[in-house]
Parts: C-alpha cells; structure tokens; sequence
C-alpha cells in the first residue's frame, strides 16, 4: 500500500491506513495519495467523513450505516477553497461547477496541508483554462501557428487553404462584399504565398 506523504499526527495510522485500504481500489493507475483528513466530531463520531486528495483529484469518503459512498472531483472542477479553523477543529469547503463540498471537524494541521495542496491545483487549472481560453480564442479569430521551415508537405497542404480562399474572395466578390481591385489585389497576395 502507497504511503502518504506527509501523516498528520493528529490522526491514528490505524485509522489513516484503514480508510486508504478502503479507497485503494477507486485508484486510477498511476494515481497517488497526498493527503487526508478524517472528521473528528466532539460527540457522536459514528460516521466520520474523509477527505482525500490525490494528484488527480479529491474524494470524499462518506460512511453510511449500511455501507460507503465516495464522491470524486476532477481537480480541473474545482473553482474555490477556503479553510477556517474553529475550536473544534477545521472546516473545508471546496467549491465546484455543480456541487459545494464542507466538511467540518477535520484535524486543524491535515485540513490546511489539503488546503494548501487544493491552493496550488487550483492555481495551476487557472493557467490551463487560460491557455485553454487564449487557444480558442485564436482559432476563432482565424489566427494560426506558423511552422518556418522548408517542408514540402506543409507546402501540399496549404494549396487546398489557398483554393478554398480564394473560392471565398470570388464569392465575395460575385455578392458585391469587395470590388474588383480588392479582389484583385487580395488575390495576387495569395498567389504570392504558392
């Protein structure tokens, strides 16, 4: 069994490891624990719940009286995470698209290491949405990568390109969008480029 980074000693390793026993088989391959908090309810701690975060996402491990339930989130999901910590413990609310997770009485130390590890996936689905945005953003606008180099297939490939535009230019200027010396004019710098 894969071992967690970092234990809190705030939690037994008999009920970290019997809680990781029960999720291991929910692991993708390749998958890694991080972190994991355990609610530790002042009175009536029958059921507590976990909370695992893993390189890939955070799972929530809900005890029933009749079983478990486990609730995973992609971390590419989740848009907000905030801490508090109160007299009796931590509160975690993980906010997503669709869903707000919270989680209260987790072990002060384990709640901000999950914390802080949910801090740095959120800032890095941030920049990957972004480039995300920028990229579509470019294709839209009909901007394109331009590879500099002397590659014959590139060459055959954009001769269809060419002729699908200057289709286009012959279309416009057949409905009346551009005059005849803007046709012309566009027309020879595509020509250019063949």
């Amino acid at each position: 069994m894969k071992r967690l980074k970092k234990i809190n000693s705030e939690q037994s390793q008999e009920i970290i490891d019997k809680v990781l026993e029960e999720v291991n088989h929910l692991l993708t391959k390749d998958e890694e624990h991080l972190h994991l908090a355990r609610q530790k309810k002042p009175i009536g701690n029958m059921l507590p719940s976990t909370i695992i975060v893993t390189n890939r996402r955070i799972i929530h491990h809900k005890p029933t009286l009749f079983g478990l339930t486990f609730e995973d989130y992609r971390w590419g999901q989740l848009q907000d995470v905030h801490i508090s910590e109160k007299l009796l413990g931590a509160e975690l609310v993980f906010t997503f698209a669709d869903n707000t997770v919270q989680i209260t009485h987790l072990p002060k130390d384990a709640a901000k290491k999950i914390y802080q590890i949910a801090q740095e996936r959120e800032e890095e689905w941030v920049g990957k949405r972004r480039q995300r945005n920028l990229d579509e953003m470019r294709a839209k606008s009909g901007a394109a990568m331009i590879n500099v180099g002397t590659n014959d297939s590139a060459k055959e490939e954009s001769k269809p390109d060419i002729k699908s535009k200057l289709r286009e230019l012959k279309e416009f200027l057949e409905e009346g969008l551009i005059t005849e010396e803007e046709y012309n004019s566009k027309k020879e710098v595509l020509l250019k480029d063949i």
